[in-house]
């Protein structure tokens, strides 16, 4: 809330506006008369971080031409009015190697009250990040609140020291921004500023560098990508496999709801229901009559009481007239309060349960009614069915209300009646992931999913209200829908001491002990639990936390592992057979008394160590250090060197390489009795690290089989990918098919993994949202045109496929139309000008012979005029490959 003050000196009288803006948000605005010098901004936004004052001045004031000139700048740091102060404890300062540790994560805002938050938590050796170089490290609160709007932040040292509690801080961060000169006058047309040379810079922003600012500013909008819809397309599609069962279950169990519903007996039902209905009506015309029959009996009643009063008969008469009048009133109130349709128990406990629901409190309701003012709440009628909901309610009211109806609705969606002698609708993978980002824009209640699939293309689809294989069915759609829209996989890693290794030998010196990148607090509070590994160091517990309205903060901590008396030998990870070690040992006393400890090497493998037992005094909490010379005794492979010292038992390994480089050589042939291969070997070849490999196959055929298990390869990314990777399982099965050759354990994964390829590749069909049917492929498919040489590829190789798996025969004759449709007439074929191989795409006349080449390889269309064309082309080119298509084509 502190005013910003800013002087303005000008040379001339001048009329100026001066503005603080905070990430493209007006903080504040002043307006300076001629004269004036000084302003103060007062801003009432909780927004901080890196923030540009700027003067402009007015220009043309009182006409239509009035503008605003920018002509001076400033940057400043201001501190965020809401904060998220994160606080970390530990169970103690202090533990044992090995010993379990927990760590308390507590997320307050500025009021110190526990807010819901997500935090990245890890805790790992203090010494590992000492060696690294932490001077451009910097905390998530200083990234996002700095970092990210100074330029060139990667070489800025220390930032945290910038936006810390240091006296000095301040001044540091202010003549940092005061050199941020490309930042000026940013607030202006964004094609101006593109093409404007920014000052303080030896050359101006390129257009990537410079939109990225304008959008991170507020001064652009982020341009929109079909990338993300493809590479979702991409991810659900890989889910079909599991879904296509369930799927055609589903499709038969609809088609014998709708036999059931064509069958005499529900005609009976119909009958019963409407007999009932009658019961209903005359009951209701009995009460609408019961009035009438109430005045007879008053009437009697009176007529009566007048008589016998007229005859002066005894007072016995006047009370039976009263008796006939009191129980006509009571018939007649009665009737009225049966009348009155109230709604049963289980009604009333839906919606008490709904109105908690809604807004987590009892809300107050004027009428007992269940009814507002355009809305009536939906409740299960007398014959189970569901009333029709009225008009729409206002959109300022339509969240409350929606919440409400959506939790007094009784669970599930009523399956929608399907169409006879029509097929079941189906949900595509499109539509799943579309339906998914409905749901997330407009809520998470089972009405709102439901009310996304009501849209036209998702008209008949039974996605809810079913039990048991439906149920399942639905849980995989949402697991896949979910895939684009969150991590794949969240790990988290407890670090746990392997039960292998001996409780007396410190053996385990992992690094890092505890890592959650998405580690959630609903509730401003967790903890978490783990292992220390066998190191006697520090572990540092650093704590990066967010809360879904932006606030951010960060904490550390340390945790100490100790022993009374430890040993450490630090050796290296790798040496060469002829490396003389000089290995130094730290020996640490965390006593207040003298102590006095006996070094001796406990084991050693592989290692050479003439070190006898040495006795050593350590004074109270110091520390000593021992150098042992040790030596490799074997060329190569695993060494080992275990060293104690006052009850503490440390083991290392390490690996020993050969001296040089390592070389191979290789030779093959076919075996008749015997043979042999001469090997020369290197001149300055290490003694005892020569080694022979061979391998003997009984076939031709042997040797191809064991390298098709090496060409395997799992189908990933766009469609060149993903046909890089398929191809080869294609021709691996189709080499098992023609060599007539059983190898289950290879033909069942390649089939495996060509299901996948095909799957991924059909989902790059492009769409013609005009013709609303699909032809040709691209790199990411959608909407995106086709791509002629590509889809002649993929035309190749789902012919191929075709041999050895089930393929789409309408798939593939779509394909081969599409190409043959891009015919111009005069022996070419168009092609796509956006295509995405612009950078390096083929000649015109390479595409083309590639093209008729596919063609005719797979089927008998016509192109005898391509074909002629290229043949008096290739009588002019010296290009084999040009030459080899065409020669392939006749």
């Amino acid at each position: 809330d502190q005013e910003i003050r800013v002087k303005v000196r000008s040379t001339k009288p001048r009329l100026f506006l001066v503005g603080a803006y905070c990430r493209g948000t007006l903080l504040d605005s002043v307006t300076l008369s001629e004269g004036q010098t000084e302003a103060v901004l007062r801003p009432q936004s909780t927004v901080g971080g890196v923030c540009r004052v700027t003067v402009f001045e007015m220009v043309n004031v009182g006409t239509e031409q009035r503008t605003l000139v920018p002509r001076a700048e400033r940057l400043l740091y201001r501190h965020p009015a809401t904060r998220l102060d994160v606080s970390l404890g530990v169970g103690r300062k202090v533990y044992a190697p090995a010993e379990k540790a927990s760590v308390k994560l507590i997320t307050t805002n500025e009021a110190e009250r526990p807010v819901p938050a997500i935090a990245q938590l890890a805790i790992v050796d203090q010494s590992v990040l000492t060696m690294a170089d932490e001077r451009n490290s910097r905390t998530m609160p200083t990234h996002f609140l700095l970092a990210t709007e100074v330029r060139r932040a990667e070489e800025l040292e220390h930032a945290d020291f910038l936006i810390g509690q240091h006296p000095k801080a301040p001044v540091v961060l202010d003549l940092l921004l005061g050199t941020q000169g490309w930042r000026r006058f940013v607030e202006q047309r964004p094609s101006r500023f593109l093409e404007a040379r920014q000052p303080g810079l030896e050359k101006p922003l390129d257009a990537d560098e410079a939109a990225r600012w304008l959008v991170m500013v507020g001064q652009s909008e982020p341009l929109n990508s079909d990338l993300d819809q493809a590479k979702a397309e991409a991810i659900a599609i890989t889910y079909e496999d599991r879904i296509e069962p369930l799927r055609v279950k589903e499709e038969e169990a609809a088609k014998r709801v709708e036999e059931a519903r064509s069958i005499p007996r529900s005609e009976e039902y119909l009958a019963a229901v409407a007999t009932l209905r009658g019961y209903a009506s005359a009951w209701q015309n009995m009460i609408s009559l019961s009035p009438f029959v109430g005045l007879i009996f008053i009437l009697g009643g009176i007529g009566i009481a007048l008589r016998r009063t007229l005859a002066k008969l005894s007072i016995r008469s006047y009370v039976n007239a009263f008796g006939v009048m009191v129980v006509t009133v009571i018939l007649l109130l009665g009737l009225s309060f049966l009348s009155v349709q109230k709604p049963t128990d289980h009604i009333a406990k839906q919606f008490a349960k709904a109105v908690m629901m809604a807004g987590g409190e009892r809300l107050a309701m004027d009428e007992p009614k269940m009814e507002r003012q355009n809305n009536r709440v939906l409740a299960v009628e007398e014959f189970g069915g569901l009333p029709v909901p009225a008009a729409a309610i206002p959109a300022d009211e339509r969240r409350l209300d929606d919440r409400v109806q959506a939790a007094a609705m009784p669970p599930g969606r009523p399956m929608a009646p399907m169409q006879r002698d029509q097929p079941p609708q189906r949900l595509l993978a499109r539509q799943i992931v579309e339906a998914d980002a409905i749901n997330r824009f407009r809520g998470t209640v089972p009405a709102r999913r439901n009310a996304a699939l009501d849209r036209a293309e998702f008209k008949g689809e039974p996605l809810a209200g079913k039990e048991g294989e439906q149920a399942q069915l639905n849980g995989l759609r949402r697991k896949m829908r979910g895939l684009e829209y969150v991590p794949l996989v969240v790990r988290e890693y407890a670090h746990v001491r392997p039960q292998e290794l001996s409780a007396a030998v410190r053996a385990d010196f992992s690094e890092t002990v505890y890592w959650h990148p998405v580690l959630l607090l609903p509730d401003g509070h967790t903890e978490v639990s783990f292992q220390l590994s066998d190191s006697v160091t520090r572990f540092k517990v650093t704590a990066f936390a967010h809360t879904l309205d932006g606030r951010i903060g960060a904490a550390s901590t340390l945790i100490e592992s100790r022993l009374p008396v430890s040993v450490s030998p630090k050796l290296p990870t790798e040496v060469t057979s002829t490396d003389r070690l000089r290995v130094p040992v730290a020996l640490a006393s965390t006593s207040i008394e003298k102590q006095q400890v006996t070094l001796a090497i406990v084991e050693r493998s592989g290692l050479d160590a003439e070190a006898p037992e040495t006795a050593i005094d350590l004074p109270p909490e110091a520390s000593r250090r021992v150098v042992l010379p040790i030596r490799p005794i074997i060329r190569e492979g695993m060494a080992t060197l275990t060293v104690g010292a006052g009850g503490d038992t440390a083991r290392h390994t390490l690996r020993v390489v050969p001296d040089g480089f390592p070389t191979e050589r290789s030779a093959g042939g076919t075996l008749e009795k015997s043979v042999t291969h001469p090997v020369t070997l290197p001149a300055d070849m290490i003694t005892g690290s020569l080694k022979f490999r061979v391998d003997a196959y009984p076939s031709p055929l042997a040797d191809l089989t064991k390298g098709l298990d090496g060409l395997l390869r799992e189908p990933y990314g766009c469609f060149e990918q993903t046909s890089s990777t398929n191809y080869p399982n294609v021709l691996a099965l189709a080499f098992l098919r023609d060599q007539n050759k059983s190898n289950p354990a290879l033909e069942g994964r390649a089939r495996v993994l060509l299901e996948r390829g095909y799957k991924r590749l059909i989902s790059f069909e492009c769409e013609n949202p005009a013709q609303n049917s699909k032809q040709g492929f691209e790199w990411f498919g959608g909407s995106a045109p086709p791509h002629e040489a590509l889809t002649a590829y993929g035309l190749l190789q789902f012919t191929d496929m075709a041999r050895v798996a089930d393929v789409d025969a309408a798939m593939l004759g779509r394909t081969r139309s599409f190409l043959m449709g891009r015919k111009d007439g005069k022996g070419s074929f168009a092609r796509n000008p956006k295509a995405l191989d612009g950078f390096g795409r083929a000649s015109e006349m390479l595409t083309n012979a590639y093209i008729v080449w596919a063609l005719t390889e797979t089927g008998t269309d016509d192109v005898d005029l391509e074909i002629k064309t290229l043949v008096e082309q290739a009588k002019k080119s010296n290009d084999a490959y040009l030459l080899s298509l065409v020669a392939l084509s006749l």
